[in-house]
């Protein structure tokens, strides 16, 4: 099993046209995989993989367009999926 959990400071961006203060809070993205096998033959495996597991949204840049337009894409929502692997 491996999973991992990366920390993302905040993101504080000050624009002069507008004078905006844009900020993308810090948020903390959490991923797992767990890969099963046979203990004997080791010419499969298949995995169960999750990424943003906890579905936290946030925002993964930002930036601004006069006349105080802020904008910002949505990080990776949760994902899900099967991995299936065969070596001969």
């Amino acid at each position: 099993m491996e999973s991992n959990y990366s920390f993302h400071d905040t993101d504080r961006r000050f624009y002069r046209l507008g004078s905006n203060d844009f900020t993308i809070p810090t948020y903390w993205p959490a991923n797992a995989n767990l890969t099963l096998a046979p203990a004997a033959d080791k010419s499969w495996d298949y995995t169960l993989l999750g990424r943003n597991i906890f579905h936290k949204y946030y925002d993964a840049t930002g930036n601004f367009f006069p006349p105080r337009t802020e904008v910002a894409p949505a990080g990776e929502p949760a994902t899900f999926g099967i991995r299936l692997s065969y070596k001969y």
